[in-house]
């Protein structure tokens, strides 16, 4: 779920450095995406006609793990929830940075 250019680590770690990441997944075409982290929802996309959804982050999330739910909505109604995703934040400062 991490899109590739938000990856910023080694590559296919899963670990980023961008505390606004871009966040991209397959569904049905024209569903709608819900994206919790955390157990909050923190935003929403659509599928597009292929299928393909992309999130970016519009607020920072801090530093250390994060578990990424998605709830996709079909245009019939029908619901279906991933499990958590956890990926590493390690972005935010520290008190000790300067």
């Amino acid at each position: 779920m991490l899109h590739d250019s938000a990856d910023s680590g080694v590559k296919g770690d899963m670990i980023t450095k961008i505390n606004t990441p871009l966040f991209t997944g397959m569904a049905e075409a024209n569903a709608k995406v819900s994206i919790y982290v955390d157990g909050v929802l923190s935003g929403e996309a659509i599928a597009g006609d292929d299928g393909v959804w992309n999130f970016q982050f519009t607020t920072a999330l801090s530093d250390g793990s994060h578990d990424v739910t998605v709830k996709v909505e079909d245009i019939a109604g029908n619901t279906a929830s991933s499990s958590a995703y956890n990926f590493p934040n390690r972005n935010a400062k520290r008190k000790n940075q300067q």
